[in-house]
């Protein structure tokens, strides 16, 4: 069932042996791995984090993983373009980041890609050498050194 984690948080599948984030959630489980908002970011959350504590952001409860993180990394997945030619976007990603290509977007602003690609141009220094920039490039990022 949905629930066996909360139920029976010992399981070794649900973390089992204190690292379980029943009655831990916004902070540390007495096995060591976390169960707040910043869990995801660091790569350190409980196995059953989503199942004990669904009202985090990163479990489906605000935000998103890749909210304010388009273009980045998030824990051990992707908000950026190439994350679905690899197969690590984090969930949600076209929700948080709907101007990546890949969503439908077209990746052709530099808002939340300045210093990377934004699928069909780029937003970094070289772009100005290589003339594939984004066209917003200058007012997302600011201009190229001389």
């Amino acid at each position: 069932c949905a629930d066996v984690c909360v139920a029976c948080p010992d399981l070794s599948h649900c973390g089992g042996g204190g690292a379980s984030c029943v009655g831990a959630c916004g902070g540390q489980s007495p096995g060591g791995c976390w169960c707040d908002e910043a869990c995801a970011g660091f790569g350190d959350c409980c196995a059953d984090v989503c199942v004990a504590c669904p009202d985090l952001s990163h479990c489906g409860g605000g935000g998103g993983y890749c909210a304010g993180n388009c273009g980045g990394q998030v824990g051990g997945c992707f908000c950026d373009e190439e994350c679905e030619k690899f197969g690590d976007c984090c969930p949600g990603v076209c929700d948080d980041c709907p101007k990546l290509s890949h969503c439908g977007g077209g990746g052709a602003s530099c808002v939340g890609f300045c210093g990377g690609n934004a699928g069909a141009c780029w937003c970094d220094e070289s772009c100005c050498s290589f003339g594939d920039c984004c066209a917003d490039k200058f007012a997302a990022c600011g201009g190229c050194m001389p």
